[in-house]
């Protein structure tokens, strides 16, 4: 059962933010100190605006400030040495991202992502774009703030190209636009048919937004759910996973002053 607690410190005296804690919530001090190492103790100090991630076990809360703290008994962070740079910028790199990675941190933990990956080789992260913890693929990621911008400005202008490898369900041949609205904004995905499978199509597919889940929630809308999808869909689901691959990204590179495709490896894509 994940723990999620939030409470302000009201005592007059500092306090071991492990003892506090086991007074407070059912774990064993053992417990809570795996989810403080694991990135699951927050902290507003009184009168800061912005909480911040605690690693130190034997941390003081003071009064008056504010905690939070999240225990997921199931989590087991990734190896992050599954994740690699597949193109290497002047400040910015290509990386691959598997299955079952988070692009990003949660309230839980920041290890096993691929931001603690890229962070714990002594280099800045500024994810441009994130997947899906279920889907792997190529992610565009920043090293400097000079870059960030650059990159962040290329893609609200549409000039970087995201493309993945989808299955699913049913039979869509031919190619076609989907342009729906997903949470009342403008969604647009592009697909070609790529091959048939047993009872399903292989496409080739392109988005120009990147709404939450918006190709697995397009896909789902026309009736042809994404296969494996644990989320949309009816009928879909499959024990290898989504089938759902982020195998390209076309974008210009400012140091070579020339647009670059990147492809992901073969063993990763799903055709």
């Amino acid at each position: 059962m994940k723990i999620q607690f939030k409470k302000k410190y009201e005592a007059t005296e500092p306090q071991y933010i492990v003892d506090y804690l086991a007074a407070n919530i059912d774990l064993s001090k053992m417990k809570i100190k795996k989810g403080i190492e694991l990135g699951g103790l927050w902290f507003k100090k009184n009168g800061q605006k912005k909480k911040a991630r605690v690693k130190k076990i034997k941390s003081l809360i003071q009064p008056n400030d504010s905690v939070e703290f999240y225990f997921d008994p199931n989590l087991v962070p990734l190896d992050t040495d599954l994740a690699l740079e597949i193109y290497k910028g002047m400040d910015f790199g290509i990386w691959y991202k598997p299955v079952n990675m988070l692009s990003d941190g949660s309230s839980f933990s920041d290890k096993g992502s691929l931001s603690y990956a890229i962070k714990s080789k002594s280099k800045k992260c500024f994810l441009i774009q994130r997947l899906d913890r279920e889907v792997g693929g190529l992610m565009l990621v920043a090293y400097s703030k000079r870059q960030a911008a650059f990159f962040s400005k290329e893609l609200v202008n549409k000039k970087i190209k995201k493309m993945y490898q989808v299955e699913v369900m049913g039979f869509l041949e031919g190619s076609d636009s989907i342009d729906k609205k997903i949470d009342g904004k403008d969604a647009l995905t592009h697909y070609q048919f790529n091959s048939n499978g047993a009872g399903s199509s292989f496409l080739d597919v392109e988005i120009e937004t990147g709404r939450f889940h918006q190709i697995r929630r397009h896909f789902d809308s026309i009736g042809h759910a994404v296969i494996g999808d644990p989320r949309y869909g009816e009928g879909n689901k499959n024990k290898d996973g989504l089938k759902l691959v982020a195998n390209k990204v076309e974008f210009f590179d400012p140091q070579k002053r020339e647009r670059v495709l990147v492809k992901l490896n073969q063993k990763y894509c799903l055709f």
